[in-house]
């Protein structure tokens, strides 16, 4: 009983919890239980007196009430199929909800769900833009268009088990009388547990946070360690705002974290501790919400000639970059105001830091952090950290050989994409999971906030200076071009689709 009782508050610890609140409404409300008790009181109900007593006392028309009699069935049956194609219907487009609120590209959403279209007999032409969706069912006689709004996020184990459920659609595992079965596992997958907790994923937010000041942006130890303690209130502020502050706020969370946390670090710097690095200590602090992920899935839709949606992401990332270099232009101004000093007054110390190749040792624990913090299931783990690690190495590798930074962020892109579809060869699982959770560990977030800081701040003393756009602009294109260039080496001709479940 002891040991039994230690693994389920154990496991109560670790695991997450549901979602409080459903991001979309349920396809399959209690309600629809009574449906085919209905369906069959609907066959069942008698003809009309005067059409009953035709029937007795004109034997002539029998024929034709025969034919009254069959036309009932026929109408339910049509009425069957209208009412069983919209149910078809709300599930592709729930299936394109969710791949773009667990963080899936415009081009890979519409590819699936079209396949899984096929597979349940439709029809269905879909584009997919950053917060709506746009698809025509021409299944029937005449065609419909519908417009959807979506909400973005970033899931990876509710990617893939989406994208599973999606291959099984292609399948036809869901057809005819298993539609309702279909429609119920939908549901499940997204009101299913988060896998980490809050507990987990705070210590999770501390270790990649510090971890990133020594191996991302060459930070020295008492860097790592203020960090680490800004990052978990980062987390915090990250996971729990909406809770504890207004909803509103959530947009203005990556403000409000780089402002304080920036305020924090250099008060710090100028009253405690001289030898720490603003720049190292501020953007690892708020490392979690980068726009990384924004960037990464901009340029992979742009290389997948996803102009429009790809264009609309790169678009947001630069506001956000900028919204983020606000804030830690203004905090340390602030600083600076509330402790009567100037920047002249800073003592510039070199901090003992890790070496170049010291942070590539230390960067799967790096990765592992950041990995749990993405929700990703642990059989999610191995795949993302080889992936990332091959494109550290090769980046590293890179900056040792002083290759410009285009030429870096290229090659780096394309080792990961290649290593991506490598495990797509290997586990028939799609590539797209350690593809991007490798290209956003690859510090495009870092890059383009250094650019922007560096423009609003001065770059001497970020140690570079630069246009924000060219900087965002720079990051996203050599991605893009990494990725392209990986998937004509991988795939000269035709890309193949992943073999569908259950065929």
């Amino acid at each position: 009983m002891g040991i039994e009782s230690l693994k389920c508050r154990t496991n109560k610890l670790i695991k997450g919890s549901v979602p409080k609140e459903a991001p979309f409404a349920p396809l399959s409300p209690r309600a629809s239980k009574l449906r085919p008790l209905v369906g069959k009181m609907e066959s069942m109900a008698p003809l009309e007196p005067s059409q009953a007593t035709l029937a007795r006392d004109n034997s002539t028309n029998s024929t034709q009430l025969a034919e009254m009699t069959i036309s009932i069935p026929q109408s339910e049956d049509i009425r069957d199929a209208i009412k069983q194609a919209k149910e078809k219907e709300k599930l592709l487009i729930r299936v394109a909800q969710l791949y773009q609120l667990y963080g899936s590209p415009a081009h890979h959403i519409e590819e699936s769900t079209r396949s899984a279209a096929e597979g349940l007999g439709m029809q269905l032409d879909i584009k997919s833009f950053p917060g709506f969706l746009i698809a025509t069912f021409a299944s029937q006689d005449t065609s419909e268009t519908i417009f959807q709004t979506t909400v973005s996020g970033y899931h990876l184990k509710k990617l893939e088990r989406i994208d599973t459920f999606a291959r099984r659609c292609a399948a036809g595992q869901f057809s005819g009388s298993s539609l309702d079965e279909g429609i119920s596992e939908l549901d499940t997958i997204m009101m299913a547990p988060d896998p980490w907790s809050i507990p987990v994923l705070l210590l999770m937010y501390g270790i990649s946070h510090g971890l990133s000041a020594l191996c991302l942006f060459n930070g020295g130890w008492r860097d790592a360690v203020l960090s680490a303690g800004l990052g978990v209130l980062t987390g915090l502020s990250t996971l729990e705002i909406e809770r504890f502050i207004s909803p509103k706020l959530v947009k203005l969370n990556g403000f409000f974290s780089c402002l304080i946390n920036s305020f924090l670090v250099r008060i710090i710097q100028l009253h405690v501790h001289p030898s720490i690095s603003f720049f190292p200590s501020v953007v690892s602090s708020i490392l979690g919400i980068l726009p990384g992920l924004g960037i990464t899935l901009g340029a992979i839709e742009i290389s997948q000639t996803q102009i429009v949606a790809g264009t609309a992401r790169l678009v947001y990332s630069l506001f956000k970059t900028l919204l983020i270099a606000i804030g830690i232009s203004m905090g340390s101004q602030i600083a600076f105001h509330v402790s009567g000093k100037e920047a002249a007054d800073i003592v510039s110390l070199n901090p003992y830091t890790l070496t170049r190749w010291q942070s590539v040792a230390a960067f799967p624990l790096l990765l592992f952090s950041l990995s749990i913090i993405s929700n990703s299931s642990s059989n999610q783990f191995v795949s993302q950290i080889i992936t990332g690690l091959c494109g550290l190495i090769v980046y590293t590798e890179c900056v040792v050989l002083k290759f410009s930074k285009e030429m870096t962020v290229t090659i780096a892109a394309i080792v990961v994409a290649c290593v991506g579809h490598l495990f797509t060869m290997y586990n028939r699982r799609p590539s797209l999971i350690p593809t991007l959770s490798g290209l956003s560990m690859l510090v495009p977030g870092g890059l383009s906030v250094r650019g922007a800081a560096g423009s609003i701040v001065g770059g001497e003393e970020f140690g570079e200076t630069g246009s924000i756009l060219i900087s965002v602009l720079t990051v996203a294109t050599s991605i893009s071009l990494g990725v392209f260039i990986a998937n004509v080496m991988m795939y000269p001709g035709r890309h193949p689709k992943l073999e569908r479940l259950g065929s």
